[in-house]
């Protein structure tokens, strides 16, 4: 695909979102006036209508390398953080035995 129907394309879905999140914030003040936002059946809605827009983005983000580059990258910055904090819980516990075992010393 050439670099110019690429940028295109990313330009009309940048439109198009920004059209359908106008679309449902616009939508907010007369759900609430109405009474909608406490109807089982309009929340059921937005909550279908969430996982189709994140099951469309994700099949969006996997058209593109530098996207799926970026998911992979935040996976592995996930990873990372999970194992940094259970090595910290691990040098905890650890620290907590070694004070309790000591002991105090009087003058």
């Amino acid at each position: 695909m050439p670099k110019e129907d690429q940028t295109g394309s990313a330009k009309w879905w940048r439109r198009f979102s920004l059209g359908r999140t106008i679309f449902w914030l616009a939508l907010v003040v007369p759900a609430y006036m109405l009474g909608w936002l406490e109807l089982v059946v309009f929340v059921s809605l937005l909550s279908l209508w969430a996982l189709v827009e994140t099951a469309f983005a994700a099949w969006r983000a996997d058209e593109q390398p530098e996207l799926k580059m970026l998911i992979r990258l935040a996976k592995l910055s996930a990873k990372l953080l999970w194992e940094i904090r259970e090595e910290q819980r691990e040098v905890n516990r650890k620290l907590d035995i070694l004070l309790k075992s000591e002991p105090p010393q009087g003058n």
